[in-house]
C-alpha cells in the first residue's frame, strides 16, 4: 500500500508529460468537426447565400431576350463583297453571274454578320430619336427631358460614389442635344451592341442565332428587327453603287474600244453587270436570310431565378462547412496553447 501513492504520481507526471508531445503534433492535423455541427454550418451558409441572391435578384433589373435565326442567302456574294473583276468565259463554256466559289459564296453573309454591330448601323438607329429614347442606354434623363453624356473618368466615378448614386452612369459631363451625341459620339451604341448583341453558329449549319437583351421586351424585338433590316439595306445600297459605277465604266470604255473583240468582251461584262442590276432591283433578302424572325419570351429570362438561387445554396454551404472547420481548429490551437 505504500507504494502505491509514488505509482499514482509517476502516472500523472506521464500523462502531463506525454500528452505535451503528442497535443502539439495533433495540433497540427486538420480536426474536423462533428456531423451535426458541419450540417447545421451548412444550413446557415446556405441560408445566407439564398438570402444574398434574394436581395442580388431584387437589385437587378430583369431582362429579355430577343431572338432570331438568319441565314446566307442562295445568291449571297453575288456583288458586294463577292467578284471584284467577272470572269469571262472561254470558249464554248456558259456562264452566268451565279456561278461563284462556294467560298464566295458566304461572303455577303460574312460582311453581314461582320457590319451587324457596326458603327454605320448603329448611327442609323440612333437618328430616331423616339426610338432611342426607349432604347435609352443611360443617356436619355426623363426627369430632364435631355440627352446627356456620361462622365467616366475616374474622379467622377469615385464622386459619384461617395453621393451614393450609381456610379458613372449617374454623372453627366453637360447636356448635349441628341444630334450633337450622334455626330460626336456615333460609336456609343456601337459599342453598346458590341456587348449586349450575341451571334451564334447553330451546330455545323450555316444559320447562326442572333440574341439581344434588354428590359424592355418590345424595344429588344424591334432593336434586331431594324438591325437585321438595316445592315442588309445597306449591304445592297453598296452593291448597287458597285454596280452603277461598274456599267458606267463599262458603256464609256465600249465607246472607246477600237477592236471588235475588246467591245465583244466589255460588252459580256456589261450585260453581267446589267443582270446583277435587274437582281438587286428585286425586294428579296440581299446578303441574309431571316430564317426565324425575332421572338422573345412573355416573362423576362435574365437572371435565371432558379440557377442563381441553387448555386448561391451550393454556394453558402460550402462556405458554411468551410468556415466550421476553420473556426474548430482555431479553438483547438487555442486550447492547446
Amino acid at each position: 500500500m505504500l507504494d502505491n501513492p509514488p505509482l499514482q504520481s509517476d502516472a500523472v507526471t506521464t500523462a502531463t508529460g506525454g500528452g505535451t508531445g503528442p497535443a502539439s503534433a495533433a495540433g497540427t492535423e486538420l480536426h474536423i468537426p462533428s456531423p451535426r455541427r458541419l450540417g447545421l454550418a451548412a444550413v446557415i451558409g446556405a441560408l445566407i447565400g439564398l438570402c444574398l441572391a434574394v436581395i442580388w435578384l431584387r437589385m437587378t433589373v430583369p431582362e429579355y431576350t430577343a431572338k432570331a435565326i438568319i441565314g446566307p442567302t442562295a445568291q449571297s456574294g453575288l456583288v458586294g463583297m463577292g467578284l471584284r473583276v467577272p470572269q469571262l468565259a472561254t470558249p464554248g463554256q456558259i456562264t452566268t453571274p451565279l456561278e461563284h466559289r462556294a467560298d464566295e459564296l458566304v461572303s455577303d453573309f460574312e460582311h453581314f454578320r461582320q457590319t451587324l454591330d457596326a458603327p454605320a448601323t448603329a448611327r442609323q438607329i440612333m437618328a430616331d430619336e423616339a426610338f432611342m429614347r426607349r432604347v435609352s442606354l443611360g443617356l436619355w434623363q426623363p426627369t430632364r427631358e435631355q440627352w446627356s453624356v456620361p462622365d467616366r473618368s475616374v474622379a467622377a466615378v469615385l464622386a459619384g460614389l461617395l453621393r451614393g448614386s450609381q456610379g458613372a452612369e449617374a454623372t453627366a459631363s453637360g447636356q448635349v442635344s441628341f444630334r450633337a451625341m450622334i455626330n460626336d459620339d456615333g460609336e456609343y451604341l456601337a459599342d453598346w451592341l458590341s456587348d449586349h448583341l450575341a451571334i451564334r453558329r447553330i451546330g455545323e449549319t450555316a444559320m447562326y442565332r442572333v440574341s439581344l437583351r434588354h428590359p424592355d421586351r418590345s424595344v429588344a424585338l424591334e432593336l434586331v428587327t431594324r438591325l437585321l433590316r438595316l445592315t442588309d439595306a445597306g449591304l445592297r445600297q453598296e452593291a448597287q453603287r458597285r454596280v452603277e459605277t461598274q456599267i458606267a465604266h463599262l458603256s464609256e470604255q465600249m465607246e472607246q474600244a477600237q477592236l471588235a473583240s475588246h467591245r465583244e468582251a466589255m460588252n459580256r461584262l456589261l450585260t453581267e453587270q446589267l443582270q446583277i442590276a435587274m437582281m438587286l432591283a428585286v425586294d428579296l433578302p440581299f446578303a441574309a436570310d431571316i430564317i426565324e424572325p425575332p421572338s422573345a419570351l412573355r416573362m423576362p429570362d435574365w437572371p435565371a431565378p432558379l440557377p442563381v438561387a441553387g448555386l448561391a445554396l451550393l454556394a453558402g454551404a460550402c462556405l458554411g462547412i468551410g468556415c466550421a472547420v476553420a473556426l474548430a481548429n482555431r479553438r483547438r490551437e487555442a486550447d492547446n496553447a
